[in-house]
Order: structure tokens, then C-alpha cells, then sequence
């Protein structure tokens, strides 16, 4: 097994440059309370608890029994195993976080003002002078609890701004020194670190500390979880061969932990607890780590979990009989890879649901995640309107939107949003749901009225790699087959149709004169079965460069009912969005080149053949910062105008390319849909957001 030595002191100076660098320019502001307890979280449960609910009231009495007055906050800590100053510490921390949390949940005043007294002797604490890694350790162990309570507690007019920033203070004084730099022992102690740093930055609106606590998260990650796809070990802390540094494992598969063979998973799972704790940070401010490590912590839960379910290490180990400690640690990345996301975890769900009941227990920076993290679903990720204004160009645009209508932003948060396709369904809200993707984050998304956005296909494509990125789904559109849908898919390299209910894939196209395909981007089926998709090398790290594009052009190509792939046209930079006209006569293609920006329209035979290529629209003299975009995807309504995403917006077209009216939109815009009952609503994925426009025209669906 190879080793990547990877040094601290570059991370750390790294990792400080980037955070002075985003300090110095005001680039992060905060998310209160978003440590590892959101608002939405913190409302869902006292809403659960308010009506006696299981199983939360259950898991609330415990944390109800530890909020009591605390009267020991120590002025300094001597971590050395002769000293009590650790236990003492800890219960301290853990009954300020129980009585921040007994006040989130039920409003109780009492327990406020027990949190906020906590605090404050909390504030008094000179720092840790023991000397040695323990220190760093334990400032990560009572740090994260500490944490949450003083990040809860400042949205309660009970605790003082003076008070509040007394507490800052200490946090920079005592932690800072403890948790700035790694200890060099081994991965769960960091881990503990930046669980504790970024929870402590988030509460002291710390920008640069926040930074580097992320930066360490991901150099860490593939330091502490394996996978085997990995090129190499990466070894971090104090220098031993891979095998040492990694307790010599009998076996290396997906999921072992660098600590697994160490005391077979008792580390391994702290050190789970906190790196999934470090993600829910992130993710409460913005940053997707859960996502940038999804197959990483989720081959690492289901390991451990079926280890620990069958008290065997299933032959990682020369030791195969697992820790008996078994920690309340599962819930956080359950809720997340699971409910959140929609991902199946069979082991993980078979131990909260068994064993944990039994055996399972909170300690140090682990507090009773079942209660504050298990199974609440995600809110509706609804962010900042987005800004969008109706701009004629010709008296006919009143006809297809009316001057007043208003846009609403459905839902935001994502990467890149993209390929929407309304599917009908007289079972659901609103006669249908949209299915959309989100490119880079593989996952594709479902929006229907009740529910609002919640995930559909996880993942949604193949797997990314070094030569990879943006691995999930592109364009989708409804298939011929009741049921199923037709997706460019970026990370399998081909135009799949997907079964709705099964998530089955069946191929249509992955390769074109015996080489394969770059990355499908947009597709569209003619009523005679010939599928039309775009093929650009997006999906590839280096573009046109990537050892990994085959094909020599990025092209516009026919699928023939019979399954045989011809070439249109390889004469486009970047072939992006495609469409037909309502009658089928003609093909419309985007290309998004920001040297030229052009929509480009073909005549299409009878028998599905595409010849006389021109141009439709230029639109390159609008590309600029000014207007974000290019040329992207492009929807028709019932009488040919064209809807199509560029520069700045989305452009309303008359079949011969007059621009008949604008709609700007402040940010990027992907591509759009119309859907609806009848088809009159045009939904447009926008960068990180869903946005929704009513129209008074109705959109033309190709295929059918």
C-alpha cells in the first residue's frame, strides 16, 4: 500500500493563508444557531416533545435528568491521568449542553438561566497546563458540548452581549490554543479538534479558525476512512509506515478505519462521531462535506455497523471480536445519508433499531444524538428570493407572461442545478412532481407541493474520480414508457433510461463508432423514438484535455429507434441544450461558448434525418459579468417559441429567432421546464436555487 506523507505545518499555514485571505474579505457570514443544532432541528424536536411524542420524549428524559445547576467550572485544567480536572470538566460541559437543550426544547426559563450561569463561570477558565497531546484531546471533548450550549444559549436575552462576548473571549484564550494545531497522536484526536474548532468559530463568528478547521477536515478524511479506489494512504501525525500508523490490518476495504485494528472500533468510533460532527457543522453553514465524502463515511458507518452487529470485524483484523462499547454515535450521519438524502443504509439502520437500544451510550463530545439528530427530515432549503423582471420586446410577450407575474424561489442550497422535467401524477399534490439535477452533487431531486425538494436518486450518475467531476445526472426528459425517464448521465457516460419506481437503468447509448461517449448533456425524444442528445466534455476534469475523451469532436447526436448513433454535428464548441419544435421539423441546439454564444436551429426530415445547420440567435456581444450564462437548455411552448437559457436570463424566442421578451434572473440559469396540470408553469433550476414563473402560454412536451 502505497503512503502519501502529507506534512502539518503545510496544512496549518495553508490553511491559515485561506482563512486570513477570506477574513480579510468579509467572505463568510454565520448561520445562527448553526453549530450542531439548527433552528429547524431545534423546532422540530420541541414540537415532537411538546405532544409526548416516541421515540423523543424517551430520549429527551436523560438529558432533562443532567440539566441540573452546575457549580464546578474549573479556572484551569490539568488533563494528566493523575488529575480528576478531565471528569470534572466534562460532567460540567455536558450538563451546560443538557440544560441549553432542555431550554430549546421546552422554553423553560430555569434551564436558561442554569446554561447561562454555567457559562459564565465557564468564561472564567484560564486554560489547559498539562503540557502534552492530552490537552489538545481534551479541549476537543469538552469543546464540542461547550459549544453547542454557548451557540443555543446567545439566542436567549437572558445571557448578556457582555457575557456573551466574555465567553468568546475564553473560547480564543483557553480552546484556540489547543485546537489550532493538530496533534500529531492518532486520527480521532484531530478529528475531536475540528469538531470542537469549527463549532467554537461558528459561535465566535471566528471566519479564519472556521477555515481551518474545514481544511483539516479534508486532509484528514482520507488520512482516517479508507476506501479502496484511494491512490494511496495519506498519513498525517507523527510518521510510522502505513501498516503501523494503521494497527496492521488484515484486510484493506472500504470503510476501515485507521483506528479499526487499534481496540477493534472503540476509537473508530469516536472518531466517526467526529468527523460526521464536523459535517453537520458544515452543512449548517453552507459547505457539503457530507458530500464531497458520501461513499467514504457511508462505506465507514455500514463497516462498522456490521461489525458491530456481528461482533465480528469481518476478517479486517487479526483480532475479529469487536469493542463491547458501542456509542450513541449513528444518529447524525443516519439522519443525514438517510433521511435527508434518501440513501440506504441496511447495517446502520439494523443497529439503531437493535443493539443501540440495549447497549448504546453518550460520552465525552457524544451527547444523546438520537435526540437532537434522529430522524428529522430536511426543511424546505428555501433561500433569498430570487430576483427576476419581465422585459418585452415586442407586444406578443404579453400574450405568453403576463407583466405582473410574480416568481417564487422554491428552494435553494444546491451546487448546480439542473435538467427539470415534470412528471405527471394525478396521485401527488398538484397533479405531478418536477424531477431535477443537481450536477456535481449527483443526486437528482424531486419538488412537489406538499413535500417540497427531497431526494430522489442518490446517487444519481457514476462515480467521480481524478479524471471526473460532476458525476450525476444533466438533462432529463419523460420517456416514451410510462414510468420511467431518459437522463444524459454525466458519470456513466451514456443516455440511460431510468425506471421511476425501481431506479433500474437500462442503456440507450454510451458509445459512438466503437468509442465512448464524453459526458451526454441534453437529450430529446421525437415522436418516431429517435433520441437527439448533446455530448460535451463537461464531465471531465481538463476538458478537451482529459485522458479520458475519446471521441475527437464534442458532438450533436441521433440514437435511431434501432439503437444505431449517427453524428450531426461536430462542429460546436461546447453542444449543450437541445429541443424540437412543436411540429418536429426542426432540431434547436445551444451552444455555450462564451466565444460564440449562438443558438443554432437544423431542419429535421420524416425519416428523423437532420441536415442544414445555421444559426438561430447570437447572443456572444451579451456574455459578460454582467450577465451570468451562456446558452444552456431551451423548452418550447405549444405555438414554437423557444424559452432558452443565456447570458443574463432566459430568452423568449419566436420560432424564426426575433427575441420576443427577457426574463432576467440575477445568477445563472440553467435550463427550464414547463410544467404543472397544464403545463403552464415554467420552472427554471438557477444556479443553487428552483424558481417557478406562471406563464400564460403552455409548454409543448416533445415525444409524445
Amino acid at each position: 500500500m502505497k503512503r502519501i506523507e502529507l506534512r502539518w505545518l503545510t496544512i496549518v499555514v495553508g490553511a491559515c493563508l485561506l482563512a486570513m485571505n477570506m477574513a480579510s474579505a468579509g467572505a463568510r457570514e454565520f448561520v445562527h444557531p448553526g453549530a450542531l443544532n439548527n433552528a429547524h432541528d431545534l423546532a422540530f424536536v420541541r414540537e415532537r416533545l411538546s405532544s409526548g411524542e416516541q421515540p423523543w420524549a424517551a430520549a429527551f428524559e436523560p438529558v432533562r435528568a443532567l440539566a441540573t445547576p452546575t457549580t464546578a467550572a474549573p479556572r484551569q485544567i490539568d488533563s494528566t491521568k493523575s488529575s480528576r480536572d478531565s471528569e470534572v470538566a466534562r460532567d460540567a460541559a455536558q450538563r451546560t449542553y443538557a440544560n441549553a437543550l432542555a431550554w430549546a426544547y421546552t422554553g423553560n426559563l430555569l434551564y436558561a438561566h442554569q446554561a447561562v450561569a454555567s457559562l459564565d463561570r465557564w468564561s472564567r477558565l484560564d486554560g489547559f497546563v498539562g503540557g502534552t497531546d492530552q490537552d489538545k484531546l481534551v479541549a476537543g471533548w469538552i469543546g464540542v458540548p461547550l459549544a453547542q450550549a454557548a451557540e443555543i444559549m446567545r439566542g436567549c436575552a437572558c445571557w448578556a452581549p457582555v457575557d456573551v462576548a466574555r465567553m468568546q473571549e475564553m473560547f480564543r484564550r483557553a480552546f484556540y490554543p489547543q485546537l489550532a494545531t493538530a496533534s500529531r497522536w492518532n486520527g480521532n484526536v484531530d478529528l475531536t479538534q475540528i469538531s470542537a474548532l469549527m463549532s467554537i468559530a461558528v459561535f465566535n463568528d471566528d471566519a479564519a479558525m472556521f477555515e481551518i478547521g474545514v481544511a483539516r477536515m479534508r486532509a484528514r478524511a482520507p488520512a482516517y476512512f479508507h476506501l479502496v479506489t484511494d491512490t494511496g494512504v495519506p498519513l498525517l501525525g507523527a510518521v510510522q509506515s502505513v501498516d503501523e500508523r494503521w494497527y496492521h490490518p488484515a484486510k484493506w476495504v472500504d470503510g476501515l478505519t485507521q483506528e479499526s485494528c487499534r481496540d477493534n472500533n472503540h476509537h473508530a468510533q469516536f472518531g466517526m462521531a467526529s468527523a460526521l460532527q464536523a459535517a453537520e457543522v458544515a452543512w449548517n453553514q453552507g459547505i457539503d462535506i457530507y458530500g464531497e465524502n458520501r461513499t467514504r463515511y457511508v462505506a465507514t458507518m455500514e463497516l462498522l455497523a456490521l461489525q458491530m452487529r456481528s461482533r465480528s470485524m469481518q476478517g479486517t483484523c487479526s483480532n475479529d471480536r469487536t469493542s463491547a462499547e458501542l456509542l450513541d454515535t449513528w444518529s447524525i450521519g443516519y439522519n443525514h445519508y438517510h433521511v435527508r438524502m434518501g440513501m440506504v443504509l441496511p447495517h446502520t439502520a439494523a443497529l439503531l433499531s437493535g443493539p443501540m437500544q440495549a447497549r448504546g451510550r453518550s460520552d465525552w463530545n457524544i451527547f444523546h444524538e438520537r435526540l437532537t439528530h434522529g430522524s428529522i427530515p430536511a426543511p424546505h432549503r428555501v433561500q433569498a428570493a430570487a430576483v427576476v423582471t419581465i422585459e418585452p420586446r415586442d407586444a406578443a410577450l404579453a400574450r405568453l407572461i403576463a407583466p405582473a407575474a410574480a416568481a417564487e424561489t422554491l428552494a435553494g442550497g444546491f451546487k448546480w442545478s439542473e435538467g427539470p422535467v415534470w412528471i405527471p401524477d394525478a396521485a401527488s399534490p398538484g397533479g405531478g412532481y418536477l424531477l431535477f439535477s443537481d450536477v456535481p452533487a449527483n443526486i437528482a431531486y424531486r419538488w412537489d407541493a406538499s413535500a417540497g425538494v427531497t431526494a430522489f436518486l442518490n446517487p444519481s450518475g457514476g462515480q467521480s474520480g481524478p479524471e471526473l467531476r460532476e458525476p450525476g445526472t444533466n438533462g432529463l426528459i419523460a420517456a416514451a414508457t410510462a414510468g420511467a425517464i431518459i437522463a444524459a448521465d454525466h458519470g456513466h457516460r451514456a443516455i440511460v433510461q431510468i425506471d421511476l419506481a425501481s431506479g433500474m437503468r437500462t442503456t440507450l447509448a454510451d458509445r459512438f463508432a466503437g468509442k465512448r461517449l464524453s459526458s451526454p448533456n441534453d437529450v430529446v425524444l421525437a415522436r418516431s423514438g429517435d433520441l437527439y442528445f448533446t455530448d460535451p466534455p463537461y464531465a471531465f476534469v481538463r476538458g478537451d484535455a482529459s485522458p479520458l475523451k475519446e471521441q475527437p469532436v464534442n458532438g450533436v447526436y441521433r440514437r435511431a429507434p434501432g439503437g444505431q448513433v449517427t453524428l450531426i454535428d461536430g462542429s460546436l464548441a461546447r453542444p449543450n441544450g437541445i429541443a424540437l419544435s412543436p411540429d418536429e421539423t426542426r432540431l434547436y441546439v445551444a451552444n455555450s461558448d462564451p466565444g460564440h454564444a449562438v443558438w443554432m436551429v437544423y431542419d429535421r426530415a420524416a425519416d428523423g434525418s437532420i441536415s442544414n445547420g445555421r444559426i438561430l440567435k447570437d447572443v456572444t456581444a451579451h456574455v459578460g459579468d454582467a450577465n451570468p450564462g451562456l446558452p444552456d437548455g431551451l423548452k418550447p411552448d405549444i405555438n414554437g417559441n423557444l424559452f432558452a437559457t443565456g447570458p443574463g436570463g432566459v430568452y423568449v424566442l419566436a420560432a424564426d429567432g426575433r427575441e420576443i421578451g427577457f426574463i432576467r434572473v440575477d445568477g445563472a440559469v440553467a435550463n427550464v421546464a414547463f410544467g404543472g396540470p397544464a403545463r403552464d408553469t415554467l420552472y427554471l433550476t438557477s444556479g443553487s436555487r428552483l424558481i417557478r414563473l406562471p406563464t400564460l402560454t403552455r409548454g409543448y412536451q416533445s415525444g409524445h
